[in-house]
């Protein structure tokens, strides 16, 4: 749900931003979403049940957003549960400070549970229904550190004695202008991925992505690691 607006030359056929798709590329694919996963918040391996994990990148993009969606959602059932109980990852994909980005996630996290809402009142479940906890995580990767609010809270204009009713949370954020090109994971897939997403707006994108290619050049004829990450 990117309201960034791209220059006309990073935009392919479709009209949405080549890095927009790059990135939903990657980390639609289940495997690399559960590295990415695991190394932001290795304790969630304990609590979520990852091989049950469903991307529902599309699930509320509408004719008015389709052109500046680039959001993915993932749905993770809770380890030793049903397929009811389950938390749900945004990715919300940034390559400006967007002020107004937590609001873009509040709109789907509101949708994301107006849906699971209609649906347990559909399957007859409402009388022990709960919503089901949402985390979202902004992925930045822009020219300059991020610097837009990550509290909802930041947005609200502030009234001495509403503090406790005003609705507000926080999002974890991927600022990749923040971390060293040495701070990356060390799993070599996810790690390249990370590292192309870094590069792209730098001015020394060429040396960079030939420093990527040293790191693969190696694994490029070697079956055994290719067959690791299918199994990832």
């Amino acid at each position: 749900m990117s309201t960034d607006e791209p220059k006309p030359a990073q935009q392919d056929i479709t009209g949405q931003p080549r890095h927009d798709l790059f990135f939903r590329s990657a980390f639609s694919e289940s495997a690399l979403f559960r590295k990415l996963l695991i190394w932001l918040l290795p304790f969630l391996v304990e609590l979520l049940d990852l091989d049950r994990m469903e991307c529902e990148k599309d699930s509320f993009v509408d004719e008015q957003l389709k052109a500046h969606y680039s959001d993915i959602i993932y749905k993770i059932p809770l380890r030793g549960t049903d397929q009811n109980i389950v938390v749900f990852v945004l990715l919300e994909h940034k390559t400006s400070s967007d002020r107004f980005t937590m609001l873009q996630v509040l709109k789907y996290i509101v949708l994301i549970w107006l849906r699971e809402y209609k649906q347990a009142e559909d399957e007859g479940r409402l009388a022990d229904f709960m919503l089901p906890p949402i985390l979202p995580i902004i992925v930045y990767h822009g020219e300059h550190k991020y610097t837009a609010p990550v509290r909802l809270g930041k947005l609200i204009r502030p009234v001495e004695g509403f503090e406790q009713y005003m609705l507000d949370f926080e999002s974890m954020v991927l600022d990749l202008t923040q971390i060293d090109e040495t701070g990356l994971p060390e799993d070599l897939e996810l790690n390249a991925v990370l590292a192309v997403m870094q590069a792209v707006f730098r001015k020394d994108v060429a040396d960079r992505v030939l420093r990527i290619y040293r790191k693969l050049k190696p694994k490029l004829s070697d079956p055994h690691y290719f067959q690791v990450s299918q199994q990832a």
